[in-house]
């Protein structure tokens, strides 16, 4: 039984009710997992050394796993979006083993970027910059940086993105709305067209679900 998926530009993961993931479309920069031998594959095919799953995100051609072990990495690192000091592909699923994965409660991916959300409220970021989605204050790539914090009051608790976005958004324990990134035909929110490097407010009432997309973003309420 599939329970979750994550759809790259031409590559799908499916994650399985017992831990395990599947794959199938382009194994071109390894975003499949599936090692060099494996350039596509038009069939769900097991992803080996992955177990205990419990979510799965990607990225343009690169995919982030987060599971009971750890966190996991494959597919391009052009831009550093894999978090690691490689500016190669990652062909199979890669460890990284100096994040405490009990500390984390998400592993989501954008367009060429990453970011690693702490149970604490405080959220990492990786890969590319160009247009301030890392939030840190600057437009320069980066291998992992963190995000300009926001008050103490103010951990985030969720993470609105999509793989082909530019922009990254943020709802903190109170509800509250933040943005950053690409904002050129006013895909953030924030009344104008400028793109933003660091948290920008909002105006949403408390959302459950926020979609980001390259040029336009989709928030949703439930009822209550």
């Amino acid at each position: 039984t599939v329970v979750s998926a994550a759809i790259g530009r031409a590559h799908t993961l499916l994650l399985l009710d017992d831990g395990t993931v599947y794959g199938c479309g382009t194994n071109s920069a390894g975003q499949l997992g599936l090692g060099g031998n494996v350039t596509e594959t038009s069939e769900p095919t097991l992803i080996e050394g992955l177990e205990n799953v419990e979510s799965l995100s990607s990225g343009l051609d690169f995919s982030l796993i987060k599971s009971a072990g750890g966190l996991y990495i494959m597919g391009s690192n052009e831009f550093s979006q894999l978090c690691i000091e490689n500016n190669g592909n990652v062909l199979d699923p890669f460890l990284i083993s100096d994040v405490d994965v009990s500390i984390v409660s998400s592993f989501e991916a954008i367009k060429s970027s990453s970011f690693i959300s702490f149970l604490d409220g405080s959220v990492g970021a990786c890969g590319r910059n160009d247009y301030g989605q890392l939030g840190d204050g600057t437009t320069e790539d980066r291998i992992r940086t963190v995000i300009d914090p926001l008050p103490e009051d103010s951990p985030i608790r969720k993470l609105g993105v999509g793989p082909s976005a530019e922009n990254v958004f943020m709802v903190n324990d109170n509800g509250d709305t933040f943005a950053t990134g690409l904002n050129d035909v006013g895909q953030l929110g924030v009344g104008d067209t400028n793109n933003r490097n660091t948290l920008t407010a909002v105006v949403l009432d408390t959302p459950e679900i926020i979609s980001a997309a390259e040029s336009h973003t989709l928030a949703m309420k439930l009822n209550e």
